[in-house]
């Protein structure tokens, strides 16, 4: 919410703005905004939860200390990537168009090398539940 690129709801109402706002006049109202709505969000959170009436027990995290994997080191390297695409956006319009571009390469980059895949579902036999008989195939 603070930065004009955090969200693509920020973007478009730059774009409709007139006059155009500079970036220190986004962050003079984004940031006493986001301020308040984490304080209050906070406050929430604590009235909500019962805030030092119950104790709460915060269990330790294994390290990993196993090398990184190929595939992390993908989502890493096209993540950077894509951060540095978006920072040098404004010189490279004749190339990408719009950030929503870019937006789209990770994803393609992700499916396409097959880190990330569509989940299938395997069908019940009708055999095996009354219920799935009931129900449409997927």
């Amino acid at each position: 919410m603070a930065s004009p690129i955090s969200s693509p709801q920020n973007l478009i109402a730059l774009d409709y703005m007139n006059p155009p706002i500079s970036w220190l006049g986004w962050f003079s109202v984004s940031i006493p905004v986001s301020f308040l709505s984490v304080c209050l969000i906070w406050g929430i959170l604590l009235w909500t939860y019962r805030a030092g009436t119950s104790t709460v027990a915060i269990n330790p995290v294994r390290v990993n200390k196993e090398p990184f994997t190929r595939a992390q080191w993908w989502v890493s390297g096209v993540t950077v990537g894509t951060i540095v695409l978006w920072c040098v956006e404004t010189k490279l319009a004749w190339l990408f168009g719009d950030m929503g571009i870019i937006a789209i390469l990770p994803i393609v980059a992700f499916y396409g090398s097959g880190v990330l895949r569509k989940v299938r579902r395997r069908r019940l036999s009708s055999s095996s539940s009354p219920v799935s008989s009931s129900r449409p195939s997927l």
